[in-house]
């Protein structure tokens, strides 16, 4: 739940926004993320999405994996 992951065709994973600049240049929209690929950017962009991933469920008022999951277990038994 921290970070994204995905599995490309030939197997290897990739993580980050490297997810988000290959799935949006699968759909034909590179050009949205084409800029986290300039030589500064790419680090600052890195930066705030390690912070994002950090931190969304906080921000955002989710409740952690582990508390899903022990409230949907507990549901069906």
């Amino acid at each position: 739940m921290e970070r994204i992951h995905a599995f490309k065709r030939d197997g290897s994973v990739i993580k980050d926004i490297k997810v988000f600049q290959e799935a949006y240049s699968l759909i034909g929209l590179g050009w949205v993320y084409a800029p986290t690929e300039l030589p500064i950017l790419d680090k600052c962009i890195e930066f705030i999405y390690g912070l994002w991933a950090n931190y969304r469920l906080k921000i955002t008022f989710r409740p952690s994996i582990e508390k899903l999951c022990s409230e949907r277990a507990s549901d069906l038994f």
